[in-house]
Parts: C-alpha cells; structure tokens; sequence
C-alpha cells in the first residue's frame, strides 16, 4: 500500500487480503484531498472467484473531502439525468459505518450507516441510515439504477418538530424517478 502514489498510512496493521485498518489514511492527487480516521476495511477476498465483492465491514471515524476549485469556468448547470450504473460484479455490502463526513469544509453528514446488495443495475438496500445535526433518515428497500430508475423504499424520517418533543414521518416510495408515487404518514 505505500506504493500507491500520494497515499500516506499512520499505524496501518493487517492485509489488503483481508482485515485492515490504520489510524489515519490521506491520498493527495488530481486535485483531491482525502483524509480518513480510522479506516477499517474487513472483506473475502475468495467471492471474486463467484464473481462478487463482498465488504464485511467498511468503517471510518471521519472522511474530509477537499477538491481544488474547477478551472472550467463557471457555466450554468443544463439539466440533470442519473448515470446508469451496471456494475459486472455481484456486491454484498455489510456494515458500512461512516462518521461525519465533509466536503471542502462543509458538514455532508454526521453519520451515514448501508447494509446493501445488488447486481448489474438492481440493488437491494437492507438498511441505510443518514444524520446530519437532528435530521435523520433511515431506509430500506429495492432500487434500480438504469432506465427511468424505478424504486420501491420505505424510509422513516426523523426532523425537528414544529413544537413537541419528535416529529417522525412514514414514507413508502415506489414507481420511477420521473412518476415517483408518494404514501406517507406524519405523527
């Protein structure tokens, strides 16, 4: 792992085969500045031998994200389509725990927590969760990533109340990105 140019591990322990971890992880280049906390990266190696990639465990105190400005200029953004996402791989993706996460300074996320699979283009979330300060979201369902995206997730939202103690909100997502169907409850 020294070898990878611009990369710089404090205290890294185990095999890349396996279970890893380290203190401290930075990789500098191309414009981006990565720094992670306390990575721990545990996975099988022997499911690339029945074509799928399976990450045990994927942990990390805290990830900052700092990119150099574009010299492209600033041009107006021309409308948004979702990329097709199809990968050859089957993924069995278990216990991902990200702590606070930022981006060129900014707080994108307190904690982020994916129990997911999938394969091609269809990927099965068992559980995603995401808090930043008293918002939280946790969701579970199916979702496909070509076409017109079709979804069918059911997700729990935590907010600040407008008065009280909680506000919670049921939401049962289904159809595609461009005819999404929306049922949910507030209490």
């Amino acid at each position: 792992i020294e070898q990878v140019p611009g990369l710089t591990v404090d205290e890294g322990q185990g095999s890349l085969l396996g279970r890893w971890q380290a203190s401290r992880l930075q990789w500098q280049g191309y414009g981006i500045n990565l720094d992670l906390q306390q990575p721990l990266l545990d996975w099988s190696p022997s499911c690339l031998f029945e074509k799928r990639l399976c990450v045990d465990t994927l942990h990390a105190q805290s990830m900052d994200l700092e990119t150099a400005p574009s010299s492209n200029g600033t041009e107006p953004a021309s409308g948004f389509a979702l990329p097709v996402v199809d990968i050859p791989l089957a993924l069995e993706i278990s216990d991902v725990r990200i702590g606070a996460f930022t981006v060129n300074g900014s707080l994108v996320w307190d904690r982020f927590e994916l129990d997911a699979g999938g394969s091609g283009a269809s990927w099965q979330l068992e559980r995603v969760h995401y808090q930043l300060a008293d918002y939280a979201v946790t969701a579970r369902g199916r979702v496909e990533t070509r076409g017109d995206c079709p979804v069918d997730l059911e997700a729990i939202a935590t907010l600040p109340p407008p008065r009280g103690d909680q506000w919670e909100i049921e939401v049962n997502l289904a159809g595609s990105i461009e005819d999404l169907r929306l049922e949910g409850r507030s209490r």
